[in-house]
Order: C-alpha cells, then structure tokens, then sequence
C-alpha cells in the first residue's frame, strides 16, 4: 500500500511508473545459466558460461545505478541449491495492499517462496495473498497504473488458473483486469513489454497480442517499438524508476538512443552476462515502494469499435514464425508489411523521427493501413496525430511544400516540443 494515501500502509506499490523509493534485490552469490528458458538454453547449447566475476561486476553496477537514483535497498538471502533467486521479481509481487507471494512453475525455482516470506516476515510487512491455484509468476505482472492491471499467460510458468485468481483478486478492489496470451518462448510478459512511464511503454508489436496493444492506445499509453532480436537480448527488460527515468541494459544501445529521444533519463549499467541467462534490470528487482501515481487518467480510454474483430490467432502464428526463424539462426529485424497486423504496420513502415534512433513510435489505435489516418477516438490520440499538424491546405499532395503550408492544428491540448513524424501518404488526411 502506497505511503501517503489515506488507509494505505507504507509498502506497497500502485503502478510500473511511480518514482521508485525501496527494491528488493537478491545477491548473485550462488547464480548460474539454468535450462528454464529460450535464451539460456541457446547461451548454454553454445557452450559458454557465466564468469562469476562478470556477473558481481555487472550487479554492482545495478546497485550503483539504483544508489544514483535515490532508491533503497533490500536484500534477499541467498540460498546455495537457487541459481536464478537473482531475478527477484518472480518470487513476489508487492500490490497496493502488501506482498502477494507466487507460485512458480519450475521445480528448480519452487523453493524461492521460502526465502522471499522470510523478508516479509522480518521487514514486518504483512503479505497479503498466497497465490495457490495454478501457477503465477511476477514477471507476467504489469500494474500499469492505479486501477489498471495487466497479466501475461504462456499456460506453463504462469497458467490460466493463475492469472484467474490473481485477476479475481484485483477485480474485487475495482480494478481492470487484462489477461495477455503469450507463448512460452518468450517466458514472462516482460521480456515484450515494460512500462516506461505513465504514457509510454517499450514492447514488441511483432509478438504482442494486437488486441492488448490496441487495449494499451485505448488507454493513452505509446509504444516504442522493439525487434525481435532485441526481444530475445532483453532490451524490453527495464525498469522505470519515475519521474522519467529508466534503468536499461548497456548492450541495449538502439532502445536506449530511442528513449533518450522521448526526453526519457537512461541509467545504462552493463548486463550483458546476467541478461544472458533471461532476465534484465526488470527481472532482477521487485519495486517495494513508490510514490503513488497521479490518478488522472479518466476518461482516456475510448469506446469499442464495433468494427475490430479479435486477431489473436494471427498473433500467434505471426509469433511462431519469429521463433523458427530464430531457431533457424536468421532472425530479421521484422517480418515483412504483409505479415504484420494493421496495428503493427505503422511500425514496419515509419522512418526514425530523430537519429540515431531507429526505433518508431507506435500508434496503434487504428486497423486501417496505412493509407488512412488514424481516428482520434481518445484524447490521446488526438494530442499525438494533431498537436503538431499543420493545416491542411487545398493544394494537390504531390506538392510536398504546398500541402503542409498552413497554421499549426487548433485542438485542444497540451503540444509535444518537437514535431512527430508522419507518414507522406498521409499528408492529406484530417482529423475525424
């Protein structure tokens, strides 16, 4: 619970964005490689291994970034027989009402329960559930904002039943609740997808389910863009400390210059070795408190469209052909326009709005191609697809000067300090 709400008790956490004030982490004394997932095991079938000295050295670097950020922190005990108790965030999850403690799928992390209820207990921070119907796990745990949960489910390290119980218990505090299918390729919802701050997020358009991408523009909230590639070195993995700030990993350099871009602060410790194994700074730390979030954000979801139809099997297919072209060793940035959703071609075809960052920024509020403009069904989108947009002229859109003279667009709304890119094709579009 958030300090500073009335009723609420000093740990807890209402969002993925406040400013961050105490994390919990676990030293890496006893971490090594283990076969739980896609990335590891490639590491692994390649024959290296973790150096001991790289891995204290890249976690010191972590702590270093967090003490530079302002953060507290707090350490679990380490026990000899858990190799990845490291990733602390898959042990607990703290919510606006205490810690919940998990239910983890493999039987080789099972025996991290006791460890994490053990600093509950000492830090004298009653913990609030015990998930124990199916299994759930803390990297599939978005809280994206007060009132607004996300959690991912690949059916193995955390199952429907799960993600039921977890949603049932939010759901009875009158949150909103989306559950976010995923394949167990891609092991937590947070290696595709993180929040950045209350209004941006990084994800993987390529390998989200559409309709969760198009749930998260209902709502006000941008994506940048990440590859495939980038997906399965974890730059998605970071962690928002607030106030506009990020930690992301070093080797994460395209992502970070896109983020720098948006005006994002970026604490870049290097984790090359510790991502190696399958988690990144998101993984490695389990926020216990931070500030509570501006509850302003009513009235920014917008109505459904009658017109959208679920494209969750196109999800999944799109998905399974990145990961044999992984397996296969030829992954590509993206696949080609065709292969993608409308919600995604917006992606595949923008250019970068500022060097060196390549990475575009999503609107993906609309299912049209890229022919049409989008609608401006939120306030949101209208403040991203108008607050910049010159006037339309009635000047022929093969004159590229002619078509964009005219003055600035007269919607309401605060306006960005800096132009937004836009399509040519586009150009003569306007507003609905």
């Amino acid at each position: 619970m958030v300090e500073g709400v009335s009723g609420m008790s000093t740990w807890g956490v209402d969002s993925e964005t406040g400013v961050l004030r105490d994390v919990l982490l676990c030293p890496p004394d006893n971490y090594d490689w283990l076969p739980l997932n896609a990335v590891a095991r490639a590491n692994i079938a390649s024959g290296a291994r973790p150096d001991p000295q790289a891995v204290r050295r890249e976690f010191r670097e972590l702590e270093d970034a967090l003490e530079g950020a302002g953060v507290r922190r707090h350490y679990l005990t380490p026990e000899p027989h858990l190799g990845y108790q490291v990733y602390a965030r898959d042990s607990s999850q703290m919510t606006p009402w205490g810690p919940m403690v998990t239910h983890m799928f493999k039987p080789e992390r099972q025996g991290e329960y006791a460890p994490v209820i053990h600093f509950y207990q000492a830090l004298g921070c009653p913990i609030w559930r015990y998930a124990n119907h199916g299994h759930v796990e803390g990297g599939d745990i978005a809280i994206i904002r007060p009132g607004l949960l996300a959690i991912g489910h690949t059916g193995t390290r955390t199952d429907l039943d799960g993600a039921r119980q977890l949603a049932g218990w939010f759901a009875a505090e009158g949150w909103e609740v989306r559950l976010v299918p995923l394949d167990e390729h891609f092991l937590h919802l947070d290696v595709v997808f993180c929040m950045v701050n209350d209004r941006l997020a990084v994800g993987c358009t390529q390998v989200l389910d559409p309709d969760f991408v198009a749930w998260l523009s209902g709502h006000g909230i941008a994506l940048l863009d990440t590859s495939y590639r980038e997906v399965m070195d974890l730059s998605c993995n970071l962690l928002a400390l607030g106030n506009d700030r990020v930690i992301s990993a070093l080797h994460s350099a395209r992502l970070n210059a896109a983020l720098r871009a948006e005006g994002i602060t970026v604490l870049d410790p290097d984790l090359r070795v510790i991502t190696r194994g399958g988690g990144g700074a998101h993984c490695l730390t389990m926020p216990l408190r931070r500030d509570a979030a501006q509850k302003s954000f009513e009235g920014t979801r917008s109505a459904p469209d009658p017109r959208r139809r679920s494209r969750s099997g196109e999800s999944v297919a799109r998905t399974r052909r990145l990961i044999r072209a992984g397996e296969a060793g030829a992954v590509n940035q993206s696949l080609t326009w065709r292969d993608l959703p409308a919600t995604a071609r917006w992606a595949s075809t923008r250019a970068p709005f500022r060097k060196p960052a390549p990475c575009a920024r999503v609107l993906v509020s609309t299912s049209a191609p890229p022919t049409a403009s989008p609608p401006c069904a939120t306030p949101m989108d209208a403040w991203r697809c108008c607050a910049t947009r010159p006037a339309r002229s009635s000047a022929p859109s093969s004159a590229s000067g002619a078509a964009r003279a005219g003055g600035p667009c007269t919607r309401p709304g605060p306006r960005p300090s800096r132009p937004i890119w836009r399509s040519p094709s586009r150009t003569g579009s306007s507003c609905p």
